[in-house]
């Protein structure tokens, strides 16, 4: 490899990781705008109170770990809108439940994106080959390198057994075991 093709390859990489942020933000552009959040049932009458609760303690320097109010217990280090040792609860202490979690989300997508990426380096792969292009002289099929990945064809046999079992089961014979 040259060094000019080092030097671009480099480029790529640098592009695609700053792309990835800008994506997030052009898809989830009404949400990544001052002043607005996320919004639901399940976020407003619960997700943003735990969120809050969390916050407030880890502003006052505890680190809560079960919440005994929530049924026989809720664990606040397992939930991922308010893990207490999440990057993304951290970095948004600052802001109220509703934006926190919003920001936060985003904050999850960008570091998907970025995984992503580190998977398709460590494969080998461009930075662009995850890019959705439609082109009807590639095969779907054919993920990564020359080998094709298709599954095997069910037997004649499989098929009549699934074919057997699901002509019985509208028949309310309960549960029916399929060989």
């Amino acid at each position: 490899m040259t060094r000019g093709a080092s030097l671009r390859e480099r480029a790529g990489w640098w592009a695609a990781a700053l792309a990835v942020p800008a994506a997030v933000i052009a898809f989830h552009w009404q949400a990544a705008m001052p002043g607005n959040a996320f919004v639901g049932p399940d976020l407003r009458s619960f997700f943003w109170a735990v969120r809050e609760a969390t916050a407030a303690a880890l502003r006052a320097g505890h680190l809560p770990g079960w919440q005994r109010g929530i049924f026989l217990g809720y664990p606040l280090l397992a939930d991922p809108q308010a893990a207490d040792l999440d990057p993304g609860t951290l970095l948004t202490l600052p802001w109220d439940a509703p934006r926190a979690l919003t920001l936060a989300a985003l904050l999850r997508l960008c570091i998907g994106g970025w995984g992503m990426l580190a998977w398709l380096r460590w494969r080998g792969l461009a930075p662009l080959i995850g890019v959705p292009v439609e082109r009807p002289d590639l095969d779907p099929l054919q993920l990564s390198g020359p080998e094709r990945h298709k599954p095997p064809p069910p037997t004649s046999a499989q098929d009549s057994s699934r074919t057997r079992c699901l002509a019985r089961f509208p028949q309310g014979c309960g549960a029916v075991r399929c060989r």
